[in-house]
């Protein structure tokens, strides 16, 4: 409990840039705590927009030892992150100066996410049924949320990164819907799945809305199964990784159609293997119960690929058959985000 009942303390989320939330801690009231005066416990919770599709790392910058408690949680449109302190008693400043914000946080939102967000300090009862309260509601320490970190860089988001196999050589495409502070990509390469990855090539960020990357991996053998992964770095010098994608020389050969991104988000880009012939196609998209949905014709004889758009899909399992005149002459699987 906190020894001095008469102080009265207010509570802010800031943005400290590249891609950064603090959160600050001041007195607007009271006497000053000294180095004996204390709170048991300090526990308060940040709040973001699910859409985002962002986290909150588990490194923080804090002088003051405060952790995460347990994982994101989510409730109605937000993701929320509780934080408490990683010792009793949480120890004040020695000699707070009243009305002067002291940052008692900084973490960094990682993950995907797009733009720009806005992360405030969770209210009152924001998840009653927690516990410890994810807002700050403690009968002994209830300061006053008073403004939000706002246009917060949330990092770079892929909407697309497929490896395909050509001829003699493998192309890596990626995709980027925003790109807030990126500096570069790195290719990272292993010939065993999750095993001893290393740097390949690295391509500079473009820093653009909608930047579309492309790179070609000539440095490969037939038969071998290579494993892709880009490291995309801030210009902070902090990275993440993205999802494994695989390709191999022959494998065009060794199937009839090839679908990417998968999970998709608006476009499913369809590549057809050399198996099939020249001709007309129709392809169809179905859900689980057998509905078509969406159906496109394509002529085999205009190129090996084609695309569908398929963003009016909500989120889920889907089936995309081709057919001819006569029968389905390939079904496969997909995810729509």
């Amino acid at each position: 409990s906190l020894f001095v009942q008469a102080q009265v303390y207010e509570i802010r989320a800031v943005n400290k840039l590249v891609g950064n939330i603090g959160v600050e801690l001041r007195m607007i009231s009271g006497t000053p705590p000294g180095t004996v005066n204390f709170v048991t416990d300090i526990v308060f919770g940040l709040r973001w927009l699910k859409v985002y599709n962002v986290d909150l790392q588990s490194t923080l910058t804090t002088a003051y030892r405060i952790i995460k408690s347990d994982n994101r949680q989510t409730k109605g449109i937000y993701h929320f992150q509780a934080f408490s302190a990683a010792n009793t008693p949480f120890n004040f400043p020695a000699n707070w100066t009243l009305n002067i914000w002291v940052e008692i946080l900084s973490v960094r939102n990682t993950l995907s996410g797009t733009g720009v967000g806005t992360f405030e300090v969770a209210p009152k009862d924001f998840d009653g049924s927690t516990d410890p309260n994810f807002g700050v509601d403690l009968a002994d320490f209830s300061p006053a949320a008073v403004s939000s970190a706002v246009n917060v860089p949330l990092p770079v988001k892929l909407t697309a990164f497929d490896a395909l196999p050509k001829k003699n050589y493998i192309e890596l495409n990626w995709t980027t819907e925003e790109e807030q502070n990126n500096k570069v990509f790195e290719i990272e390469r292993s010939d065993k799945e999750n095993v001893s990855f290393s740097k390949v090539a690295s391509v500079n960020s473009k820093g653009t809305t909608g930047s579309k990357y492309k790179w070609l991996d000539k440095n490969v053998q037939s038969g071998v199964k290579y494993h892709y992964r880009l490291k995309q770095i801030d210009k902070d010098d902090r990275f993440q990784y993205s999802d494994t994608r695989s390709a191999q020389l022959d494998e065009l050969d060794n199937m009839a159609i090839h679908l990417m991104p998968n999970p998709a988000d608006k476009w499913l880009h369809i590549l057809f293997g050399s198996s099939l012939n020249a001709g007309k196609v129709l392809i169809k998209i179905t859900d689980v119960m057998g509905n078509l949905l969406l159906k496109k014709e394509y002529d085999l004889s205009s190129g090996n690929q084609t695309e569908v758009n398929v963003f009016s899909l909500s989120g889920g399992s889907y089936f995309l058959s081709v057919e001819d005149n006569k029968s389905i002459l390939y079904s496969k699987v997909f995810l729509k985000r």
